[in-house]
């Protein structure tokens, strides 16, 4: 099943900003600031979303950082899917189509 804009705007939704994911994020771990946690980065693709912030060098930096390693799905007792976001947000990214 090809996903959309929809399946992002869903997922992003889910999320109630609790921050179970920055318990386990690895990146956050490392750096230490929240951009670098799911959450951060679900805020980040939300405001993409919401064209409050334009996609731009370094938002590309804060998705690709994202290492995909799924603990803060495992964890989320949301059930956020954030492999789904990253993923989508990443290759409209890249394809530069018409973002979110």
């Amino acid at each position: 099943m090809k996903k959309d804009s929809a399946d992002i705007k869903k997922e992003v939704q889910k999320c109630t900003l609790c921050g179970s994911c920055r318990t386990v994020c690895p990146v956050f771990k490392l750096k230490g600031e929240e951009i670098y946690s799911a959450r951060g980065r679900i805020n980040l693709v939300n405001g993409l979303i919401e064209e409050e912030i334009k996609p731009d060098r370094e938002v590309k930096t804060h998705l690709d950082i994202c290492l995909n390693c799924l603990q803060c799905r495992d964890i989320c007792p949301a059930g956020v899917e954030t492999e789904t976001i990253m993923t989508l947000a990443k290759a409209r990214f890249y394809n530069r189509k018409n973002i979110f």
